[in-house]
Parts: structure tokens; C-alpha cells; sequence
């Protein structure tokens, strides 16, 4: 059996999965649970000499950050593969509620990166996030490529089948 929605079904779903996906991302416990930590000292002296010049303590902590050993621990694994597919579910959505049908790659993945970019910046600003610029970036890239697999998977769906 095939379930066919409207575009307007599809538009309602998405925005709803995006702002529940936004939310969970954003509330406290959820955000300390599951945030990765960094640990190790900074790896170059180059980087703590350049955020003591810029002079602004909040950029050197993420330069300080940036500079550090990442432990890529098997939780923190499956935190990023459980994030690209969920972008990659809401990339999915994104396509049907738009009509691209696996068409408009690079849009799919640059609005679920500018979304996934804009969930890092409400983790910053209200769960006071710890992960440092490094992991921001690889959040980011995660949501681009989960905008790569919806837009993927659409397209093998939308293919006429003989």
C-alpha cells in the first residue's frame, strides 16, 4: 500500500518534524546528555598565541577548543550517524513538501546545513554550549550530509520503476 499526501500535508509535516527536532535539540538535558566532550590540552602553541591576540576570551575559548584532541568515542559515533539520519529524514520531508523529487541537491543540502547551523547557534546561546567551534562544524557537516541522504533517497524513490 502507498500513502500518498498533499504538498501541503508534506510542507505541515515538515515544519512540524523540523521544530520538534529543533526543540529536543535545544533542551538542556537532552543537549548535556548526549553533547560530546572534548578533552587534551591545545595541540599547537600558533593557536593559543593567535586567540590571546584577538583579545576576545569567548574566541579563544573556541580557538582553545578547535585546537583540541577530539575523542570519538563509540556514543559520540552514534550521536552523529543517529543526527545524519534524522537531517536526512527532514531532507526527505523537504523534497516531497517542495516537489524537487531527488532534484535540487545542493539546495537540500545547503538548507538542512543553514538548519543545522542555526540549532547550534540556539545550543550556544540557550543550553550554554561547551562543544567548541569544532564540533559545531562537524554538527554542521553532519546536517549537510543528511541533506545529502534525503535528497539521495528521494531521488531513488521518484525513479519510475519498469
Amino acid at each position: 500500500m502507498h500513502l500518498r499526501l498533499s504538498r501541503t500535508a508534506y510542507v505541515v509535516i515538515t515544519l512540524v518534524a523540523g521544530a520538534v527536532f529543533f526543540a529536543l535539540a535545544i533542551v538542556p538535558g537532552v543537549y548535556e546528555e548526549t553533547s560530546p566532550h572534548l578533552s587534551g590540552s591545545v595541540s599547537s602553541g600558533v593557536l593559543r598565541d593567535q586567540g590571546a591576540v584577538l583579545g576576545h576570551h569567548g574566541l579563544r575559548h573556541e580557538v582553545h577548543w578547535l585546537g583540541s584532541t577530539f575523542q570519538l568515542s563509540f556514543h559520540v559515533l552514534l550521536r552523529k550517524l543517529n543526527s545524519i539520519v534524522a537531517f536526512g529524514l527532514i531532507a526527505l520531508l523537504l523534497q516531497r513538501a517542495t516537489g524537487w523529487r531527488g532534484r535540487h541537491l545542493w539546495a537540500t543540502i545547503g538548507l538542512l546545513a543553514l538548519f543545522s547551523a542555526a540549532i547550534e547557534v540556539a545550543q550556544f546561546v540557550w543550553t550554554d554550549g561547551k562543544e567548541g567551534l569544532g564540533w559545531n562544524l562537524v554538527d554542521v557537516a553532519c546536517g549537510a550530509a543528511g541533506g545529502w541522504l534525503g535528497a539521495w533517497v528521494e531521488k531513488r524513490l521518484a525513479r519510475p520503476r519498469n
